[in-house]
């Protein structure tokens, strides 16, 4: 999405009009990167462009073989206890047990952005990524997504580096990949 459709998309008129029409999307700049949190200190990294100054969100795809599978975890969560700690910008000594509670376990995933021209870091972090925002499938599969955490980026060429800090269990079979987006909804 250039600059100018992104600003059109924001006004009241035109915006429900270009959101209608399908010209506001604004496809993920990393979209289904394999990171593995069975591995400590696996790594995922990937180059990306970015033409809007905005503030983009790395979010976690957990993929189980089916919705049974999801019922039958105890790392990812019911999603029950969605709030603001669920946006990646708890440290682990905000994560109480009662905070904890519907929202899964805590994971922590080191994020780290460079500006690709120079080297330059841009966000170098460990975020604690501990609620489900959302889940879906069909009978061969079901996913269930959580945030990571928010980077503000301006315009430019960046290298992602995305690191599991801590080795997971409990999610034997289930396939984890990185995506960043622009965020969801109009």
């Amino acid at each position: 999405m250039s600059p100018l459709t992104y600003y059109l998309c924001s006004k009241p008129v035109i915006g429900l009009a270009l959101f209608v029409v399908n010209a506001c999307s604004f496809p993920p700049l990393i979209s289904d990167l394999p990171l593995s949190l069975i591995s400590e200190g696996a790594i995922a990294e990937k180059d990306f462009e970015v033409e809007v100054e905005k503030d983009y969100f790395f979010e976690i795809k957990f993929s189980f073989s089916s919705a049974a599978a999801v019922r039958n975890d105890n790392v990812i969560g019911s999603g029950s206890n969605y709030g603001k700690h669920c946006d990646g910008e708890a440290t682990v000594d905000d994560i109480t047990p009662s905070l904890q509670d519907g929202a899964g376990r805590p994971i922590p995933i080191q994020v780290s952005v460079l500006r690709s021209e120079d080297r330059t870091v841009v966000e170098d972090r460990v975020f604690w990524t501990m609620c489900r925002f959302a889940s879906g499938g069909d009978k061969n599969h079901w996913d269930v997504w959580r945030n990571i955490g928010r980077v503000h980026l301006e315009r430019g060429h960046y290298h992602a580096f995305i690191q599991n800090v801590r080795r997971q269990t409990g999610l034997d079979g289930v396939v984890t990949s990185v995506f960043l987006v622009s965020g969801h909804g109009k």
